[in-house]
């Protein structure tokens, strides 16, 4: 099984409601895992911090399952934000 099928059976499983909660609680474990290897970055907190990002990236990508948003349009809008964040360093020089 593929992750898009994986991510899929989850979806199919779980309901689109609970899995946007899940997304929702990753983001909230993520701040938090942040946060506290900002207040000590030592390696326990740095291999916390990996695993929620890869918890968050897992729920995004089921996100754009449920909510059918396509990988493209998110690189366009990407690509638009990376424009604009360096435009505003280039004023920072």
């Amino acid at each position: 099984m593929n992750e898009r099928e994986l991510y899929t059976k989850a979806i199919k499983t779980y309901g689109v409601r609970e899995q946007s909660a899940v997304a929702m609680e990753e983001c909230a474990e993520l701040i938090r895992a942040i946060n506290k290897y900002q207040r000590k970055s030592n390696l326990d907190n740095r291999m916390n911090l990996r695993e929620e990002i890869a918890d968050v990236q897992i729920m995004i990508e089921q996100l754009k399952i449920m909510y059918d948003i396509r990988q493209d349009d998110i690189e366009k809008i990407k690509q638009l934000k990376n424009e604009r964040l360096e435009m505003r360093l280039e004023k920072e020089d």
